[in-house]
């Protein structure tokens, strides 16, 4: 047999093989660009190799995701970088960049580069975090007309003149997590909202860290989504505008509860509660339609947390606490336990057993309740307590079970407890959508 007949033979042999390649190196530019962007930098430049078609694919790559590297495998990692960058395309825009390197012995040189190359390639969405040994970064570093969204884990330097600030007149989102550096006398009080005022654009913040009890007043009008983490709050908030607010670990105290209520727009509302978090009363403003409380482990199994919100609809749990929502119906109730049981011991077990069904007997107006397969399988354990119990749920019409769990497995205890008090409420995978006549 010939070389000509021989490759026939290949070529019959592994036709879809074959076509599969073919059809890979023919889609659009755009969409190898969108496969490539999950992928770290590295090995998006290694696909050169795969064929011609590929070989310069990667220099038009409007999304660059760096790192994370570690010390102990970046040694050449300023290196590696710098290549990238010149080996781009010239005339190739980034919109999402993406750096995540924890090396010392990067120069702060190339980290001035790095942010630079960003901005002058109009990139949209910037991320940068880098270990904590590093010169701050000033504000006006990242000044660019076309950033929307910017995340910043870096020591940044302390700003007090508004000639230092920076200038991002289309940035929408903001995150910044505060990282101390050497130089850093003043610790993270610093902040003040005068440097979120001069971003015309923001709609979303997101801090962590930051010490924001100096501040006289917190004043963003146009603010409408805020997340704090490990932060010490303003005394006065001005933001007429936020619909969504997460606080977490943060102690919700009298205080912070006015702090909320006093949001009159707030739709959404995310409570992570700290280690000594007690008992609570959580005053809502009453436009109030959705609230996620999340415990951790370590709570005393008494914890009450009281909630008032007239037009609450849906409620999302994640632990074990009782709480009281006052509300004549909930749309949907979400319990998870999410690990909640691994490495609890035995007589702590039991006492979060009891705290469960207390839980359960404060959410007696749900509508819509759905478990995770943690929590009803729990339940299925403690069904010889239930079975003692009444059914707390009178307004019941599903119990969406998670995936995985068969009501087959749902003991008549179970049943009777979840369903006794609404006689039409039935178990369902899928909850029903708004308006969607329920088959009997």
């Amino acid at each position: 047999m010939g070389s000509g007949e021989k490759k026939k033979a290949r070529t019959r042999a592994f036709p879809q093989q074959l076509g599969d390649e073919d059809r890979l190196s023919r889609l659009p530019d755009e969409l190898i660009h969108k496969i490539l962007s999950f992928v770290d930098a590295k090995q998006a430049v290694e696909t050169c190799t795969l064929s011609r078609r590929w070989q310069l694919l990667w220099t038009t790559l409007p999304f660059l995701q760096i790192g994370p590297y570690q010390i102990s495998e970046s040694k050449y990692v300023a290196n590696f970088i710098r290549r990238i960058f010149s080996d781009r395309n010239p005339q190739s825009n980034i919109s999402d960049l993406k750096f995540r390197v924890y090396n010392a012995t990067c120069s702060w040189n190339f980290f001035e580069e790095f942010a630079h190359y960003a901005i002058s390639h109009n990139a949209q969405s910037l991320y940068l975090e880098l270990l904590r040994d590093h010169i701050p970064f000033k504000l006006s570093t990242f000044s660019s007309v076309s950033l929307n969204k910017l995340t910043l884990k870096v020591s940044l330097e302390t700003c007090e003149l508004q000639s230092d600030f920076w200038d991002l007149p289309a940035l929408t989102t903001l995150r910044l997590k505060y990282v101390r550096s050497y130089e850093d006398k003043q610790r993270n009080s610093w902040l003040k909202d005068s440097l979120f005022t001069c971003l015309p654009a923001l709609t979303t913040l997101c801090l962590e860290g930051w010490d924001l009890s100096g501040s006289s007043s917190f004043s963003l009008p146009a603010l409408t989504t805020l997340r704090l983490c490990h932060c010490m709050l303003p005394k006065v908030w001005d933001l007429p505008a936020l619909l969504s607010l997460q606080l977490d670990n943060i102690y919700v105290s009298a205080k912070v509860s006015d702090i909320i209520s006093a949001l009159v727009n707030l739709k959404n509302l995310t409570l992570f509660l700290t280690l000594n978090q007690g008992n609570c009363f959580i005053s809502c403003p009453p436009q109030l339609l959705n609230l996620s409380i999340r415990a951790r482990l370590k709570h005393s199994p008494s914890i009450n947390i009281v909630v008032s919100a007239p037009k609450l609809c849906n409620f999302n749990s994640f632990g074990i606490f009782t709480v009281i929502t006052g509300v004549p119906e909930l749309e949907n109730v979400n319990i998870s336990l999410q690990g909640w049981f691994q490495n609890v011991i035995l007589t702590q077990r039991k006492q979060f057993y009891w705290q469960l069904t207390n839980m359960l007997l404060g959410l007696c107006n749900a509508k819509h309740l759905t478990f995770d397969l943690e929590s009803i399988e729990v339940l299925s354990k403690i069904s010889n307590i239930l079975a003692s119990l009444p059914s707390p749920f009178s307004k019941l019409e599903y119990v969406k079970l998670p995936r995985g769990f068969e009501e087959s497995n749902i003991s008549g205890a179970l049943r009777s407890y979840l369903l006794g008090g609404s006689p039409n409420a039935t178990f369902v995978t899928k909850l029903p959508q708004k308006g969607q006549t329920k088959i009997k």
